[in-house]
């Protein structure tokens, strides 16, 4: 209760703090102004670490005026937060001044040098079937590798929106659950107190992010990963542990690492060739990675959760099934690189040997849950003995049911039906198959249920996961034009779809005569209520355009159309939502000037209305506007 407790607080700092940090930038013009490196194209503010280090300190100190000391004695304590605020305040300035990466490198060596010579030590380290051995007089160099290592690959992955405080939230979660079970619960707090902080800084910078966290957050997250690894490895948990929650961002931050070296390149040029860069410029969305990126790390915590409980079989399978993961997305990189698919897409016996895959693992994990994670002599014999049986029985029946002819991109509720009656049918065939041969010896009749359930979360999860993800936006405008729709019928709907895939629009609202729904979401969206109040969204600025379908051209007359094209919100009549194809141009009041002019107008309404986030990206725009004029 107290971390939970600890969670909450931090969040709420965090959260408030970043809102502050994110309005004091903006008033003075502390903005991160994109150049041909970065993923995001407006300028935004990246102080935003600021809050989550704020956030971070005032709950570890609350902690230790309570009376818990997570690091053990008031020196090694000192020690931590001294290296932690040292790292902070580097970063601030890095991202206020700009600094030398080597200046960078010896301060984040002074800040681990720190904690060693206050005690914070890795004298022993345990590592999966190797056992533990001492480090001896290795034990000084190896931390400050450790610590500075951390630091740096932490801060390499801080490149698309969400993805740095995503993960570490998740990882932080994670490890304060492990170190309550592992009795520390001290050290735990402290990873809810980082996993608080790094969850409100998220409510701000999930894609599309509106704030950065910059060096000043990358930095003293991984710093503080890093220091409470070592800390944790002393209280009984491995080291390793924290390795295998990050495996993800590690993973990709040191084959990338270890190719620019191969290819003889500076490593402290700044690039962008980390695949999660990669695979933004391939068209992705940040949203999209950044999500994939975010089930990775909970596939890995599920691993490290089994690990210390000693379950083999469970962190063999999730080990498999991340491995796989991390090696297909490789390759489908490489792939979109190359401009061609990989060869098993699309294919029908790629479909079916995932299928199999996923009939195997669910029936080996049902006999394994059903048993008490134990594997008896009578009942293994059983399951191996008819493991071939069900893989046979369940294919066929899959492919009677056209299974493997699905586009899974395009996975409706009928096929959901379909695969729910695929797996029922494949159960009481096995069923009555076991029966005859058999005789349902060391069958326990319960394994059939979970079996049951378990594949057809692995089934239809697998077809709905892909869908969503091709319905996510393929290309994320961070200065997206805000649109509203009108109407929350069938073809609204339709049309809210169409303006997510088309990109440079975001949708930000429904509009309805129907007072009941006023205030309920769709798909996330709010209704903002009548056609009426389209009058109040353009004068307050809030939104760019409003999408109509050709049945309500009768409530917006021309001389209503033209004074809202005056108030700069482009008006648009669609017959079908497939002629949304990307933005429609500024509106524009009758007989006034260009888009250039037009824009101008733009930007002078939104700076007399406060609104500087909204100039900042209507003078990107328009600075976008002139280069393509100038080009063309």
């Amino acid at each position: 209760m107290a971390s939970t407790g600890l969670f909450l607080f931090a969040f709420a700092l965090s959260y408030f703090f970043t809102g502050g940090m994110l309005r004091w930038s903006l008033r003075r013009r502390l903005l991160d102004v994109p150049n041909d490196r970065s993923s995001h194209t407006v300028p935004r503010p990246r102080l935003g670490g600021a809050a989550i280090v704020a956030a971070s300190l005032v709950g570890i100190a609350v902690l230790v005026v309570a009376g818990r000391r997570p690091f053990g004695l008031a020196g090694v304590t000192a020690g931590v937060l001294g290296g932690g605020l040292l790292i902070a305040v580097v970063g601030l300035v890095d991202d206020l001044r700009g600094l030398d990466a080597r200046v960078k490198l010896v301060a984040q060596i002074a800040a681990a040098t720190i904690c060693v010579l206050t005690g914070t030590v890795l004298g022993e380290l345990r590592l999966p079937l190797v056992g533990a051995f001492s480090l001896g007089v290795f034990a000084a160099p190896v931390t400050i590798v450790w610590i500075v290592g951390l630091v740096n690959f932490y801060n390499f992955i801080d490149g698309i929106d969400g993805l740095a405080a995503g993960v570490g939230m998740i990882a932080s979660i994670f490890l304060a659950v492990i170190l309550s079970f592992a009795g520390a619960p001290a050290l735990g707090a402290v990873y809810a107190i980082v996993a608080g902080s790094c969850f409100g800084f998220l409510r701000y910078n999930f894609p599309p992010a509106r704030i950065f966290m910059g060096d000043t957050g990358s930095t003293f997250i991984g710093f503080f990963f890093a220091v409470l690894a070592v800390a944790g490895e002393g209280s009984g948990t491995p080291l390793f542990i924290t390795v295998l929650l990050l495996g993800g961002v590690l993973g990709d931050a040191a084959l990338t690492l270890g190719r620019r070296l191969l290819q003889h390149e500076r490593i402290f040029t700044p690039h962008r060739t980390h695949y999660y860069q990669r695979f933004t410029s391939l068209g992705l969305s940040h949203k999209q990675v950044t999500l994939i990126e975010y089930l990775f790390a909970g596939l890995l915590g599920v691993s490290a959760l089994f690990y210390l409980r000693g379950e083999t079989v469970f962190v063999t399978v999730f080990s498999i099934l991340w491995s796989g993961f991390f090696l297909w997305a490789l390759v489908k990189v490489r792939s979109m690189e190359r401009g061609n698919r990989p060869f098993w897409e699309g294919r029908i016996l790629a479909i079916a040997v995932g299928d199999v895959f996923f009939v195997a693992v669910s029936y080996v994990l049902s006999y394994y849950l059903r048993l008490n994670f134990r594997f008896p002599e009578a009942e293994t014999g059983s399951m191996l003995a008819s493991l071939p049986i069900v893989v046979v029985i369940r294919t066929a029946v899959f492919a009677w049911y056209g299974l493997y002819r699905s586009v899974w991109r395009y996975t409706t509720f009928d096929d959901l039906m379909r695969v729910v009656k695929a797996v029922s049918i494949g159960s009481a065939v096995m069923i009555v198959s076991f029966t005859l041969l058999f005789r349902f010896e060391a069958f326990p009749r319960s394994v059939f249920i979970i079996d049951w359930f378990i594949l057809t979360v692995f089934l239809a999860g697998s077809r709905i996961a892909t869908r969503w993800f091709h319905e996510l936006p393929a290309h994320e405008d961070i200065g997206a034009r805000r649109v509203v729709i009108g109407g929350t019928g069938h073809i609204a709907e339709a049309i809210l779809h169409r303006v997510k895939k088309s990109g440079g629009m975001r949708p930000v609202g429904f509009l309805d005569d129907r007072t009941g729904m006023h205030g309920r979401t769709i798909h996330g969206i709010e209704v903002l209520g009548s056609l009426a109040e389209v009058d109040r969204l353009a004068a307050d600025g809030r939104i760019e355009e409003i999408i109509l379908t050709a049945s309500l051209l009768d409530r917006f007359p021309p001389e209503r159309r033209a004074r809202l094209e005056e108030a700069g919100v482009a008006v648009r009549i669609v017959s079908d939502p497939d002629e949304i194809d990307g933005p429609a141009p500024p509106g524009r009041r009758p007989g006034a000037g260009g888009p250039v002019t037009v824009m101008l107008e733009e930007i002078r309404r939104r700076i007399d209305a406060g609104d500087d986030e909204g100039a900042v990206a209507a003078a990107v725009r328009l600075a976008a506007l002139a280069e393509r004029e100038k080009d063309a």
